[in-house]
This record gives structure tokens, C-alpha cells and sequence, in this order.
């Protein structure tokens, strides 16, 4: 996982500058909330559809362990998933 700048703000990308993944805070990440943009393999980064930005914007702060995830949040998302799939 890499540390990174975008925007004058830190985020973990997950995944690598080449190949590219989702952009996201700890709080996201951990959490497992949407991330808040997405660099694809093409080098564009993107936030709902738009492009705001592009690999050449991310600055690289190295190489950063996975933060714990919070139990709780991932349990939530697990039930929410659940409940989902029993209602078809």
C-alpha cells in the first residue's frame, strides 16, 4: 500500500502508481466506505465519473503498512450485504 499526496491531502492508494486502484483515507479505508477517487491504469483519476486529476498530481510518501480495519464497520457492511441478497 502507498502513502500518498493528491490535492495538497493524504490518502493510502491502494494498489500501486502504474497499474493504479482506489484513493482513500484511513477512515475509509478502515471503515470500508466508497473511496474518494479512483487512479485507473490509464493514469486519469476519477471521482464519480469525473476526472479530477491524473498520476502525474500524486505525489508518492512511500511504502505504508494496511491500517487495521475496524471490526465493527466491516461486520456492518457483511449484514448489510445479507440483508440485501435475502430480500431477492
Amino acid at each position: 500500500m502507498l502513502k500518498v499526496k493528491f490535492r495538497g491531502r493524504t490518502y493510502l492508494l491502494v494498489g500501486d502508481l502504474q497499474d493504479g486502484g482506489p484513493l482513500a483515507t484511513v477512515r475509509q479505508y478502515t471503515t470500508g466506505r466508497v473511496s474518494f477517487a479512483y487512479l485507473r491504469p490509464s493514469g486519469i483519476i476519477e471521482r464519480y465519473g469525473d476526472v479530477i486529476g491524473s498520476r502525474e498530481d500524486i505525489e508518492s510518501l512511500g511504502l505504508v503498512d494496511p491500517p487495521q480495519e475496524d471490526a465493527g464497520a466491516l461486520l456492518r457492511v457483511v449484514r448489510a450485504i445479507s440483508a440485501r441478497s435475502m430480500r431477492w
